[in-house]
C-alpha cells in the first residue's frame, strides 16, 4: 500500500496492494505516490535544483471530468458550531477568523471520506483545523480514526 520496507540486504521495496481488498484503488494509489516520493528522495539537492529551475513557469493545462459531492451546507455548519472554534483533533482554537463571516475558520471533514462510501452526516462529519485537516488526508492515523468518531458520534457541542 505504498509502503517502505527495508531488506536485510539493505534493499528498499514498496508494497504495492492487496488484490483482494476493496480498498485496492486505493492502496494502488498510494503507491504510485510512494514510488513519486522515493525518486524525489533519491535526487541530489544539485539535480533537484536543476530541474525545478527548468521546470516551466507556466504549467501545464488539463481539463478533467470528475466526480463532485454536493454536500449538506446543514451538515457542515452544525459540526462546525459543535466545534465551538476549536479543531475536534488537535483541540487548539481555530488559527484565524473567516473575514467575511468574522466566525473561527475551521473545516468540516468525512472521518469516512464520502469517495470511500462515507456519509453526509453529523456523525461522520467533524470540524479541524487547516493543519489537522491535511493531516487526516495525508496520514489518516487509525488512532485519529477512532477518536474523531468517538467525538462525532457523542454529537453535543464540546466544552473547552
Amino acid at each position: 500500500q505504498g509502503t517502505r520496507v527495508e531488506l536485510d540486504n539493505n534493499k528498499q521495496v514498496i508494497l504495492v496492494a492487496d488484490l483482494k481488498s476493496n480498498k485496492f484503488l486505493f492502496q494502488l494509489e498510494s503507491f504510485v505516490d510512494a514510488v513519486r516520493r522515493f525518486k524525489l528522495d533519491q535526487m541530489s539537492d544539485t539535480d533537484l535544483r536543476r530541474r525545478a529551475a527548468a521546470a516551466p513557469a507556466r504549467p501545464r493545462r488539463s481539463t478533467m471530468n470528475g466526480v463532485v459531492y454536493v454536500r449538506s451546507q446543514y451538515v457542515a455548519e452544525w459540526t462546525k458550531r459543535r466545534a465551538d472554534g476549536r479543531c475536534e483533533l488537535c483541540r487548539k482554537p481555530a488559527p484565524f477568523k473567516n473575514t467575511s463571516s468574522n466566525e473561527p475558520y475551521l473545516e468540516s471533514h468525512h472521518i469516512v471520506w464520502l469517495s470511500r462510501g462515507g456519509l453526509d452526516c453529523t456523525s461522520n462529519t467533524v470540524a479541524l483545523c487547516p493543519n489537522c485537516h491535511r493531516k487526516m488526508h495525508v496520514v489518516n492515523a487509525e488512532k485519529d480514526i477512532k477518536k474523531l468518531t468517538r467525538l462525532a458520534s457523542a454529537g453535543a457541542p464540546r466544552q473547552s
